[in-house]
This record gives C-alpha cells, sequence and structure tokens, in this order.
C-alpha cells in the first residue's frame, strides 16, 4: 500500500480521476505534477476502506497492512477511520479485532474508543474472548482524558453484584481508583438529569464492588494512591444513605487509613459537614 498523499499523474486513471477532482475529494498538485487528498480527514477514511476491502475478513491482515504505513501521524489517522469503521462493519467486528490483536495494538485500539462515543450495544462481557484488565483500565483514562462523559453510560450498567465483578478477570484491581478519577474530571461536564442519574449508579456500583475480596486486597497493599479520592466522589453522588453505610462499615480496612479516620465521631462530624 502506498504511504503517499498524492498519486503520480503517470498512475491515474483520467476519468476517475476527473470525477474525484470535480466532487472535490482530490485536488491537482502543481508542485508533483499529482493529485493529493483534498483534506487529511478524506485520506484517512479512503485509506480505511482500501484496508477493509483488502484485508479480505482476516483479523490478522488489517494488523499487517496498518503496519505498512509508513508515517505515524497518517498511521494514526487511518487507524482511527478504520475503528470507526469496524464499529459497524458487517464482517469483522470491533470484539474480533481487539481480542485477537497484541497487547500494544489494543492499547492503540483503546485510545481511539475512549475519545468516541461508546458504540451500539457495545459490552466486553458478551465478547467470546476478553481482552486484558489493561484494555479496560486504558479506556477509562483514554476517555477522562478526552473528558469524554459519554461513557458514563456504559460504565453504569456493569452489574453491582460483588460475586460478579470478582470473577470478571478483565475488571482489574485498580478499576475503582480508575473510575473515581473519571468520575472527579467528567462530573465538570455534567449538565443533564440523566447523566447525574448514571453517576449516582456509578458511585453506588463502585460502592458494592468494594467489598470484593480483589479490591479490598487491593487497597490493603496501600499501593494505591488515589484512595483517598474515593470518599469524597462516593459521598457527593450515591445516595447518602448507601455512602453512610459505606464510611461505617469496619470491614473496609483501607477507609480507616485515609486522612486517619479512625475516630468515628470525627467521621460523622465531617459527614455532616458534607452534607
Amino acid at each position: 500500500m502506498e504511504n503517499r498523499q498524492w498519486i503520480p499523474s503517470a498512475q491515474a486513471n483520467g476519468t476517475i480521476i476527473a470525477t474525484l477532482v470535480s466532487q472535490g475529494l482530490l485536488y491537482q498538485s502543481d508542485v508533483r505534477g499529482g493529485y493529493g487528498f483534498r483534506h487529511p480527514i478524506l485520506r484517512d477514511f479512503t485509506m480505511a476502506q482500501y484496508v477493509l476491502r483488502h484485508a479480505r475478513e482476516q483479523v490478522s491482515h488489517l494488523t499487517e497492512m496498518l503496519n505498512r504505513i509508513r508515517y505515524p501521524i497518517i498511521a494514526d489517522g487511518v487507524h482511527r477511520s478504520l475503528v470507526e469503521a469496524l464499529i459497524s462493519d458487517q464482517y469483522i467486528s470491533l470484539e474480533q479485532y481487539v481480542t485477537t490483536s497484541s497487547r500494544s495494538h489494543q492499547g492503540n485500539i483503546v485510545r481511539i474508543i475512549g475519545r468516541l462515543k461508546p458504540p451500539e450495544n457495545f459490552s466486553i462481557e458478551v465478547w467470546h474472548r476478553k481482552p486484558h484488565p489493561s484494555f479496560l483500565a486504558k479506556l477509562i483514562e483514554t476517555a477522562q482524558h478526552a473528558k469524554n462523559s459519554n461513557w458514563i453510560y456504559y460504565f453504569a450498567t456493569l452489574s453491582h453484584s460483588v460475586n460478579w465483578v470478582e470473577r470478571r478477570d478483565w475488571i482489574g484491581a485498580s478499576t475503582i481508583d480508575d473510575l473515581a478519577m473519571y468520575i472527579r474530571v467528567v462530573s465538570e461536564r455534567i449538565v443533564s438529569d440523566g447523566q447525574i442519574n448514571k453517576l449516582q449508579e456509578l458511585s453506588e456500583m463502585m460502592i458494592q464492588w468494594s467489598y470484593a475480596p480483589k479490591f479490598r486486597a487491593y487497597y490493603h497493599q496501600d499501593t494505591s494512591i488515589r484512595a483517598a479520592d474515593l470518599i469524597p466522589i462516593v459521598s457527593h453522588w450515591a445516595t447518602p444513605g448507601t455512602y453512610i453505610s459505606f464510611l461505617k462499615d469496619g470491614g473496609h480496612d483501607y477507609l480507616r487509613r485515609i486522612g486517619n479516620l479512625d475516630d468515628y465521631e470525627e467521621l460523622f462530624e465531617w459527614i455532616e459537614l458534607e452534607q
């Protein structure tokens, strides 16, 4: 696959090129004596469609063809267009692309997905093969950096069940921390009642998840530098009864260490101030 943005005149089909020029897809370059795409978005879309067509319904061919694009900026743009196309492609699904890609390539995919609106019916849970936990962590991180509040709706659909989350290997022990940081950032842009309701659901889900052994063990190791963000997040968005019960629970060892809240009388004074 050629990596250029322009087509030498000698290689151009006159009738086809004239049509594409008249439709605004291409322009004639006086400097190079060839033709170029009028905008990088058009180039990226066209190359992505070329990759899809020549991949012959084989996921491995997608990665192979993308690797043949030598210029990183162009490769990144084509990859984004390709992922957007795969969301609705009838031959190769996004699930196939993610779960058959290498760990490093999954990282590139999720950096694109996290900046977009979640695909319709997106659900890692129904995928036949599950990605590594780093995939979900990178998805949350990317959505956070992009301040993409659209992902609230997907995260809030995950089960609140302690047994459910404990059995999901694709949900890592740092996920609650990651979600707390995500909520902290995107909540600044929340404007609709629907989003507020989803934040409430998400916060209460995080509270329930915190009882799972994987999360208790994680916080017990003192490896989390974000744990101090968890209490203010759930206290702000969860229902008062839920988070007061959460804070009173002596089984959460890490809560007693955060902010040195060993004294429950001091804890309840803090809760009253928050309310």
